[in-house]
């Protein structure tokens, strides 16, 4: 039986100063999947100094090898989500803790931010850089693309590919892979970092077939993303959020009150059964 852990980076536990006049200091995420034979699919990780918590968490996992991971899914270019990572695989210590087989992700070179710059361009050298020193296989995934793992199956729902609809509408948050992994008891649907267009589209992609059990909630559940559409397409029982102490308590302290990301947001956690934040330390959830 298959078990999904949401890691609680350092990051999350921050509960210092936090809102739209002092910043809002990324949580990292991280996540990974552990099949019934031991393999492993992982999902970001959290910032560097993330690296040896995340390996050590993983170990625990398998007490009598090297962790496995046949599948390392990076959802986008930031270092909250990659730092962890390309320490590991940049350190000749950590990579001797792990197998890395695939390295999975999509930074369009040709992605245009708000502000004019080609922004995935510097990370997509450093996952080249990172599966080339642990020898990966590296994965560039496609939309209703299929990868089994052990009798795991994730399959991509959203992928960066027409980045005429995505350029100069944000910042990389906006090429957040949408997918899912589906177990033999739940089905997790993970959304990184994505924002309300990348929703859209899978809502109208997929009219109907979205349900799943597990919902990653977008951004760290902050108020500058949200689609309710897409909240009650999936309708799920667990709602994992990847937040720190900090940013939730901000984001449910009024100061967004008037905001309809906000809104959809409380309306899927109160639609939810079980909610998990991050910073509440790591949890594990049968799939």
């Amino acid at each position: 039986m298959g078990k999904l852990i949401q890691f609680c980076t350092r990051a999350s536990r921050f509960d210092g100063p936090f809102g739209p006049d002092v910043g809002w200091p990324a949580a990292g995420m991280g996540y990974f999947v552990v099949t019934d034979s031991g393999r492993i699919i992982a999902v970001d990780g959290g910032h560097p100094e993330d690296a040896e918590d995340l390996l050590s968490l993983m170990e625990s996992y398998c007490p009598h090898c090297i962790p496995e991971v046949d599948l390392w899914i990076i959802t986008h270019p930031h270092r909250d989500h990659h730092g962890a990572l390309t320490r590991i695989c940049s350190d000749i210590e950590l990579r001797k803790r792990v197998k890395i087989n695939r390295l999975c992700y999509y930074f369009p070179n040709e992605y245009i931010d708000r502000e004019g710059r080609n922004c995935c361009v510097h990370d997509n050298g450093l996952l080249s850089e990172a599966a080339e020193s642990v020898l990966a296989q590296q994965v560039l995934p496609t939309v209703d693309q299929c990868v089994n793992v052990d009798g795991t199956e994730v399959r991509f729902l959203f992928t960066p590919t027409d980045c005429s609809i995505l350029n100069r509408a944000g910042n990389a948050n906006l090429c957040s892979l949408i997918f899912t992994v589906k177990g033999s008891h739940r089905t997790a649907m993970f959304t990184g970092d994505a924002y309300n267009r990348n929703m859209q589209i899978v809502v109208w992609r997929y009219p109907g077939a979205l349900k799943c059990d597990i919902l990653q909630a977008p951004h760290h559940g902050l108020c500058d993303t949200a689609n309710a559409e897409f909240y009650r397409a999936v309708s799920p029982e667990i709602l994992l959020v990847p937040i720190s102490a900090a940013g939730d308590r901000c984001m449910h302290s009024g100061l967004y009150a008037d905001s309809d990301y906000l809104k959809a947001n409380l309306e899927l956690e109160g639609s939810a059964k079980e909610i998990y934040r991050a910073y509440q330390g790591h949890v594990e959830i049968t799939l």
